[in-house]
């Protein structure tokens, strides 16, 4: 099955290609990870940090591997603070396979998303989510505890806040119908930001707020 993150890495023609040639919007990488903007930005400085192996979910990653991520969590964290003077949303849809019959966004491969957020915003945002009557929210001790999710052949949704040097707070949401719609958390985010664009898939055209991103955020 065709990737896009797998393609644009090989050099292969994406959506993105599409709409904004041969740039190439990589502001970071480690051994394990890359870190670029997000199409169909949420608002700017929308990031992703994107598993340089094709897996579908973080809590596939091994342990060392998730402590390397979550320092990478930390330093958006700090580069918000300096930025926009906000913390950091983070949040992932765990999928199990890629198929996308647990849900999703239409791109199984492993990719955290970071937003620059107030404390209310993101409390929000919580509250949505809690009140959605198919969820099961439980507090998240750190990134690794999506591994049992896993384990369990349970889909997810990872939501934190983090700033510079911490995680403020946590939580691992799964769903009794063992399914996430499209694209939720996105809706979700933008129901409370007052954005009536969510869905990336509808991007067509350049975006200026992708384009700041990638200016002001290459100092990651």
């Amino acid at each position: 099955m065709s990737c896009d993150y797998c393609d644009e890495r090989e050099g292969i023609e994406t959506v993105y290609n599409k709409i904004y040639g041969d740039r190439n919007r990589v502001l970071c990488e480690t051994e394990h990870f890359s870190i670029f903007p997000c199409m169909g930005q949420l608002r700017e400085g929308h990031l992703l940090i994107v598993s340089k192996e094709h897996i579908n979910a973080m809590g596939m990653l091994k342990k060392d591997i998730l402590a390397e991520l979550e320092s990478l969590v930390f330093r958006i964290g700090n580069l918000y603070e300096n930025l926009y003077q906000k913390n950091a949303l983070c949040f992932e849809h765990g999928v199990l396979n890629d198929n996308g019959n647990n849900g999703g966004c239409g791109i199984y491969h492993m990719h955290l998303h970071l937003v620059p957020i107030r404390d209310g915003e993101f409390q929000a945002i919580l509250s949505e989510v809690k009140n959605k009557n198919t969820n099961k929210i439980y507090l998240s001790q750190n990134l690794e505890d999506t591994c049992k999710c896993i384990t369990e052949k349970k889909t997810y949704v990872f939501l934190g806040l983090f700033d510079s040097g911490q995680k403020k707070e946590s939580y691992i949401v799964n769903n009794s119908e063992n399914y996430f719609e499209s694209q939720y958390i996105r809706k979700v985010v933008c129901r409370v930001f007052g954005k009536k664009e969510w869905d990336w898939k509808k991007i067509k055209c350049k975006e200026r707020t992708f384009l700041r991103t990638l200016e002001k955020c290459n100092i990651i």
